[in-house]
């Protein structure tokens, strides 16, 4: 891993380090993350799902908090409430995205 980190790095030099903050997103999001729109997010009960969460509802999205385990989306869903999202505009659903059934629900 090493080795091709810095065969990376001879050929394009000026490139950030792995991991580091880039001035422009990866991905064009305009319209997808819009007030008004509604995400669905597995695994928002801590990590990368709470933070998505949190920046859909600062975005005025209303969200759907995915997990398997609910207490911790739960935690999650008060805090976005907190943050400024209207009551009732982030919902809790229980789902373990292995199980067919729960992800139909």
């Amino acid at each position: 891993a090493a080795a091709s980190v810095c065969v990376l790095r001879l050929l394009r030099p000026n490139s950030p380090p792995r991991g580091a903050l880039r001035q422009h997103a990866p991905v064009d999001t305009a319209g997808v993350l819009a007030t008004g729109k509604v995400a669905v997010i597995i695994g928002s009960g801590s990590g990368i799902g709470r933070c998505a969460a949190l920046r859909c509802v600062a975005l005025g999205m209303k969200v759907m908090l995915a997990d398997i385990d609910v207490p911790d989306a739960t935690s999650v869903q008060v805090e976005c409430e907190a943050a400024g999202a209207p009551k009732g505009s982030v919902v809790v659903q229980r789902c373990d995205c292995r199980v067919e059934v729960d992800v139909r629900a």
